[in-house]
């Protein structure tokens, strides 16, 4: 008797095919079910203009510029201002600076960039499959366990639901991880593919990392290795232009981010242990696990993307990590690992011990809702507060108004005010100075309330923490310093306490600081004020509260 080995072969790979994109629809239901019931809960409200959409509150900074750029203003913090790069997501910008070209009303445009980042997790899960597959064409319930695992991994769900570019930047780094394993067992690398990883670097700065891990990969796979290296100059094209292009419209070679984030912050290699030790917490024994499987199993493709992830890592510890939850900086390789960490049942045992297999893979969906899993409703929302807070801002203040932010993004975005960055992200000036030596949270570590407030002098201060925090000893002594060091700092700030402190006043639940000098001091006061009673706030210089836009609560 014959056997046609061929066609078995055929039959295999459509039933594999077939169950792959089983697995695909269910789990693309999930996520779809699972991240809309997030953003409902998490990321909109009702206003009374109709339900509202908010991003994180750093990428409605972004939002902000891609506004201004929309309206011909130019990709500035404010029209009119001096240029700043208070972002580091270039190629998100442009795609933000789209949608709002699209003339939506300021409450949906965030909608709009939700359902992008919808249909981007929906791709990763299809290039996470489509590697896995290429890894291992028989992978068994391997496939599902890694989407689920994905889907409910804080790394993608939370950068999904909250509208960070790190979707699509997982996406293009997964695509192009797919052309080089590709060409390089075809043994053919292409100069399309390291032209195209310098988008990479477009949609975030930091991109450039994974534009050096692309090519080594190609460099570690394919046998013309003498073609890799000179096909790798093409992926600095892109990265170049758009550093000609900061040099002539900014005057700078990095972001200002890069300038606040990393430079002049002396513990920075301490903040990034710490990282580090966030990832080996959530997903060390995965890591462990993919380790064990890919050197067992020895395939060499599955060995070289297991170690760019340690490129990561490295580049992580240099920056002294992230002030995001989750792991943002590894974001686009965990994908990999999940996937290295899924086939290695089946590497170490092939198809035997099934209830073996079966006790990892639930061991590794186990660890991940544990330890990496995206706890939505444990999230601190401030956003739902300042969106409301900015569209009073905007309907109840004069044109000429400003307005100083600690939390930059969403109330700034919502006024439409000339804005002043408490912080820094905006701010060339607060950016280039020394952080604050017992600051571990980059990006909150740099302030200069002299030059804010003195300099600068906005008219109005929305305050960083609730007035009844501020009023219990015990909790102001806890923000004097460390990572909170700014909040506790304002407060004892002599301007401050001569020019701000004496005019407090409410917008809903948020507190908010009226310059004494500013014209909008007497358009603001009412006879709905009393005297603070708290001894600690009056010992702050604090004397009044007023609530100017709605009834005493």
């Amino acid at each position: 008797m014959n056997i046609d080995v061929s066609l078995i072969s055929r039959i295999n790979f459509q039933i594999n095919q077939r169950s792959s994109r089983f697995w695909l629809l269910i789990m693309g239901a999930v996520l779809l079910l699972f991240y809309l019931t997030v953003i409902f809960l998490n990321q909109s409200g009702l206003s009374s203009q109709g339900r509202m959409f908010w991003l994180h509150d750093d990428m409605m900074i972004s939002m902000r510029y891609a506004r201004n750029a929309a309206q011909g203003n130019g990709l500035v913090w404010n029209p009119g201002g001096e240029p700043v790069e208070g972002y580091s997501n270039f190629g998100w910008v442009l795609v933000m600076t789209l949608v709002h070209e699209l003339g939506l009303p300021s409450i949906h445009t965030s909608a709009a960039m939700l359902a992008i980042n919808l249909l981007l997790a929906l791709l990763v899960l299809i290039l996470q499959t489509r590697l896995l597959l290429f890894l291992e064409p028989k992978p068994g319930l391997a496939l599902p366990t890694a989407l689920l695992a994905l889907i409910i991994s804080v790394d993608l769900a939370r950068w999904t639901v909250i509208g960070l570019e790190s979707v699509l930047l997982t996406v293009v780094f997964l695509w192009l991880v797919l052309r080089v394993l590709g060409e390089a067992r075809a043994a053919q690398p292409r100069p399309l593919t390291f032209f195209l990883a310098g988008f990479l670097g477009i949609i975030r700065t930091d991109g450039l990392i994974l534009i050096a891990i692309v090519c080594l990969l190609a460099f570690a796979l394919n046998p013309k290795r003498k073609q890799v290296f000179f096909f790798a100059l093409l992926a600095l094209i892109l990265p170049l232009a758009h550093f000609v292009f900061r040099w002539r419209y900014y005057g700078r070679l990095f972001p200002n981010t890069y300038y606040l984030k990393i430079t002049s912050w002396e513990i920075r290699l301490q903040a990034g242990l710490r990282y580090i030790g966030r990832f080996l917490k959530a997903y060390g024994l995965i890591w462990l696990l993919a380790g064990i499987g890919v050197w067992k199993h020895g395939q060499r493709e599955a060995q070289v993307l297991w170690l760019s992830g340690l490129v990561l890592l490295g580049y992580a510890f240099y920056v002294g990590g992230d002030d995001f939850g989750g792991l943002r900086f590894l974001a686009v390789w965990l994908p990999i690992l999940i996937l290295l960490a899924c086939l290695t049942p089946k590497w170490l045992f092939g198809n035997g011990r099934p209830w073996l297999r079966a006790l990892v893979l639930g061991g590794i969906l186990l660890w991940v809702g544990v330890f990496a899993g995206y706890r939505f409703w444990n999230t601190h929302l401030y956003e739902d507060q300042f969106m409301p807070v900015g569209q009073v801002l905007r309907s109840e203040t004069l044109p000429a108004t400003t307005i100083g932010h600690f939390l930059a993004g969403t109330s700034a975005y919502m006024s439409e005010r000339t804005a002043v960055d408490m912080l820094g992200k905006n701010d060339a000036v607060i950016a280039n100075q020394p952080a604050h030596a017992d600051g571990l949270k980059p990006g909150h570590n740099k302030y200069d309330y002299d030059y804010s407030l003195g300099v600068l002098a906005p008219d109005l201060l929305l305050a960083p923490s609730t007035m009844e925090f501020i009023s219990n000893s015990d909790n102001f002594k806890s923000v004097l310093q460390g990572n909170d060091g700014y909040v506790g700092q304002l407060y004892l700030n002599p301007i401050f306490q001569r020019e701000y402190a004496p005019n407090l006043f409410y917008i809903g639940k948020l507190a908010l600081f009226v310059r004494q000098d500013s014209p909008e001091l007497t358009r603001m006061m009412t006879n709905n004020c009393t005297d603070v009673r708290s001894p600690e706030l009056k010992s702050l210089g604090m004397r009044r509260v007023c609530w100017p836009f709605e009834s005493q609560e």
